[in-house]
């Protein structure tokens, strides 16, 4: 925006001061150098290029891979059993106090999920009775942040973005304002498929 408002004050300029020097054609320096602005600007990258637009927008290259969630959605269904012996497994285990043992299944599920490029490759497999719910979700570290806006205490809101496949009935919800500031949405992609955005304050 600001190099099209530029743009022209940069033609005048260069015109003005190619004429004053007596060289041929002003009018095309003039014209290169207000194309300059406009040429940086459509070059320098973008100012979400971390995907994040707003509070409660998803990121849309998720929402657009999200063919690549089914095959995972069918990839961590198949190994279901496998998944559900070793947390179980290793809930007993801390029970019991005694060391959890390697999680191959899942964490061989997570490599696979990573090398397909999927931003949200960390999951976790809830099974209740008939319905099955799995949870794709960002680490920590792709956490979106910005300055709270209403409490005194806290100085950030962080933004954790997922997305889920369930069995079980969604309602669509959209947070936009509250007393702690902390907006949160659950938005339907496609049936069983939902994006959703949860925020906390952050101390």
């Amino acid at each position: 925006m600001i190099g099209i408002l530029i743009s022209p004050i940069l033609f005048v300029l260069s015109f003005w001061l190619f004429k004053t020097l007596n060289v041929k054609r002003p009018w095309l320096f003039g014209l290169i150098a207000a194309l300059m602005p406009l040429v940086f600007w459509m070059l320098s990258p973008s100012k979400n290029a971390n995907g994040y637009e707003g509070d409660l927008i998803p990121i849309k290259t998720e929402i657009d891979n999200i063919s690549g969630y089914e095959q995972a959605v069918k990839l961590i269904s198949h190994n279901s059993s496998k998944l559900q012996t070793e947390q179980q497994r290793n809930a007993k285990r801390y029970e019991e106090r005694l060391q959890p043992l390697p999680t191959t299944v899942q964490d061989s599920l997570y490599q696979l999920l990573k090398d397909r490029k999927l931003r949200f490759p960390a999951y976790t497999l809830t099974v209740e009775g008939k319905d099955t719910t799995i949870t794709f979700q960002g680490s920590s570290g792709d956490y979106f942040m910005r300055g709270n806006r209403k409490s005194k205490q806290a100085d950030y809101t962080i933004f954790r973005h997922s997305i889920f496949y369930t069995t079980k009935p969604v309602k669509e919800i959209q947070i936009k304002e509250n007393e702690e500031d902390t907006p949160g949405a659950v938005i339907k992609i496609k049936p069983k498929y939902y994006y959703t955005i949860a925020s906390a304050l952050e101390y």
